[in-house]
């Protein structure tokens, strides 16, 4: 009875060990392509995914240049005080922030040897730009003795002249630059001006114009309206309807020694600023010798 119970019960171990010990079949090309496929698909994922979050938020992007020349100055530092980022510009002076959150932030600009400045801007949605001039740091010489009387470091029709450029809100070309462009057509001399826009009149000659501001009907339908020219304090051009803006190769580079440009806007001094600067105001200062 014994070794009748014993030889009719199944023999579990043994199934459940050859049940284990069973190869599992290898998989075929088809799964092979499929797992492949599926790899790449999920690398491309991941791709787009940190494409997308680097492309997020805000732009913020310009150049820094040398008021007196206007040269880029590689090596300038750009820093967003809030968001603790900064950049050193490179050879073409420009810098570029993506991926910014929309709100105010402080922005410094650094370089060895010229004024620091500080600005507070907005970042939104789309790409802000915004140039810096930066002023250069005039070298500290010692005390001398003089007898003599002092004369004035500037003629008197440029103090005012000279103080704006020091805030370097404006576009200038200063007495030193205008003597090197003696001779040649005040056309060529503005086109290095940024911001200066010059519009080819009938004949050939050029108007310096302007793609902002309040036009008048008569330019509407151009696109375009044409910057107030002010000659040592008086307005001697301003668009107006039935009036002819007036050819800028009709001031002679040999009798300025400055110019200034302001497009126009909050950045426009308030001295300049009047009822017929809605296009930009172009001043021009006289020689005096």
């Amino acid at each position: 009875m014994t070794g009748v119970t014993t030889n009719s019960r199944p023999n579990i171990r043994s199934r459940t060990a050859v049940g284990k010990g069973m190869p599992f079949p290898p998989p075929g090309p088809v799964f092979k392509n499929i797992l492949a496929n599926l790899f790449v698909l999920a690398i491309a994922l991941a791709a787009t995914a940190r494409e997308g979050s680097a492309q997020a938020g805000g732009i913020f992007r310009g150049q820094v240049v040398a008021d007196s020349s206007f040269d880029p100055l590689p090596g300038a530092q750009v820093a967003l005080v809030e968001l603790d980022k900064s950049i050193d510009v490179g050879v073409d002076g420009e810098f570029r922030f993506a991926g910014l959150p929309t709100g105010e932030v402080t922005v410094r600009v650094r370089m060895v040897g010229y004024t620091p400045q500080s600005v507070r801007v907005r970042i939104g949605p789309d790409s802000l730009v915004r140039d810096f001039l930066l002023v250069r740091i005039a070298p500290v010489l010692p005390n001398v003795a003089v007898t003599a009387k002092e004369e004035p470091r500037v003629p008197a029709n440029l103090i005012e002249f000279e103080r704006r450029r020091l805030k370097g809100e404006g576009r200038f070309f200063t007495p030193q630059q205008m003597e090197r462009e003696r001779g040649r057509k005040m056309s060529d001399v503005l086109r290095k001006m940024p911001g200066i826009y010059l519009h080819r009149l009938q004949g050939g000659a050029f108007a310096v114009g302007s793609a902002r501001g309040t036009m008048s009907i008569a330019r509407r339908a151009q696109g375009i309206c044409f910057a107030t020219i002010v000659l040592d304090g008086i307005v001697i051009s301003v668009d107006r309807p039935g009036t002819p803006p007036m050819p800028i190769d009709d001031i002679k580079t040999e009798e300025i020694a400055a110019v200034e440009y302001y497009p126009g806007g909050a950045r426009m001094p308030p001295e300049l600023n009047g009822s017929t600067s809605a296009c930009g105001v172009l001043a021009f200062y006289t020689r005096i010798e």
